[in-house]
């Protein structure tokens, strides 16, 4: 056995010869855990040969290396607490194994005195001031590193969001010749559609965070469901009163129908159907763009007060600038409906109930109530 360890220094040889008695060798192969975060410690370890890391916060973040010469483990000579970090082998490591029961039979009553006593304290002292300092440290990088990814992923969100507005522009101005032409943007949006929930789908996937992030989730869904139904049903009985107040305030909405029936008057049965059935999947795409991609990525990156307020506002405003291809009443109408599901998406944190509130809603409004200055 070696005798250069820094935790041998000064025994004798017979001191040296007492601890080889009860010292065991072991080898592990490069990669290999030889002791994990969190487990208890009842031996310390003597590297012969080879290197290993020091890892804290499940092997996250090393914060030694250790090669021939050194120990570890001798924490659980002065208390009884468990690892405070894992050890893994960089190379084939060769070390042995002290029990530290075994290490304490051999003291023959000599930690008792004052000497070992006091030196133990101090020792003690500043092991639970190390632990402290190195879970202050892994908290300090586990959040430097939070903060890294959020800039990148921000960065790349910028980038996108800038480029999916600047494509839209140059629509917008194609869009107003094919409109006066065909008096038809379904086109148009459906081309916007495809092409932002696509390039923001590529950007959520490359943004390292969980699609749970961007409401893509089922979380209590029987809840949400619920929810979704009871706010969409007083939604609908505020604009219908709304409709109601302005077929009767309004001079150039008088004489309207409270209920259209614009869906079923205008079109077949069959071709509202299909419409009905275009729609359960437009609706949700739209929702995945302004909540999924727009208002999540928004409460990420933003910071100070009403960030939930602010990331809501934006998203809206986003939603309804995609509308003016159509007209710049109705994107003016969508900001209202944007705000309402805004607020149930922050509640709720995924889309499953924005979607089927929007399509609920969409369709009440397309099919059965109608309002005066929509297309």
């Amino acid at each position: 056995m070696n005798t250069d360890y820094r935790l041998l220094q000064e025994l004798t040889d017979d001191q040296i010869a007492e601890l080889s008695g009860i010292l065991s060798p072991l080898d592990f192969q490069a990669g290999e855990v030889i002791v994990h975060e969190g487990e208890s410690g009842d031996q310390l370890f003597l590297i012969e040969e080879g290197e290993v890391e020091v890892l804290k916060s499940g092997q996250e973040f090393r914060v030694a290396k250790l090669g021939p010469g050194d120990d570890f483990g001798a924490m659980s000579l002065l208390d009884e607490a468990t690892r405070s970090a894992s050890v893994r082998a960089i190379t084939p490591v060769k070390l042995y194994s002290l029990p530290v029961e075994d290490l304490r039979r051999l003291s023959h009553g000599v930690e008792k005195s004052t000497y070992a006593v006091m030196i133990r304290n101090l020792l003690q002292s500043q092991m639970r001031y190390l632990r402290e300092t190195t879970d202050l440290t892994v908290t300090a990088l586990r959040k430097e590193l939070a903060e890294s990814k959020a800039r990148m992923s921000m960065g790349s969100f910028l980038t996108v969001l800038v480029g999916l507005m600047c494509f839209y522009g140059y629509c917008l101005r194609i869009s107003l010749i094919l409109i006066e032409k065909t008096h038809d943007s379904t086109p148009i949006t459906v081309g916007l559609l495809l092409v932002f929930a696509l390039a923001l789908l590529v950007m959520i996937m490359k943004s390292g965070y969980p699609l749970s992030v961007y409401g893509l989730n089922m979380n209590r869904w029987q809840f949400v469901i619920g929810e979704s139904l009871l706010w969409s049903l007083g939604f609908i009985a505020v604009i219908t009163i709304l409709k109601w107040i302005a077929l009767n305030v309004v001079p150039a909405f008088a004489g309207q129908p409270l209920f259209s029936m614009r869906g079923f008057v205008k079109y077949s049965v069959l071709t509202s159907l299909g419409i009905a059935a275009v729609y359960s999947i437009f609706a949700p795409a739209q929702e995945f763009i302004a909540r999924g991609a727009l208002q999540s990525s928004f409460q990420q990156f933003l910071s100070g007060k009403w960030v939930t307020a602010k990331a809501i506002l934006l998203s809206t405003l986003l939603f309804g600038t995609t509308h003016l291809h159509m007209s710049i009443g109705y994107a003016l109408l969508a900001i209202v409906p944007s705000i309402f599901w805004g607020i149930m998406y922050a509640r709720q944190q995924t889309l499953l109930g924005v979607s089927l509130s929007h399509l609920f809603i969409g369709l009440y409004i397309a099919f059965f109530l109608g309002f005066p200055g929509l297309p």
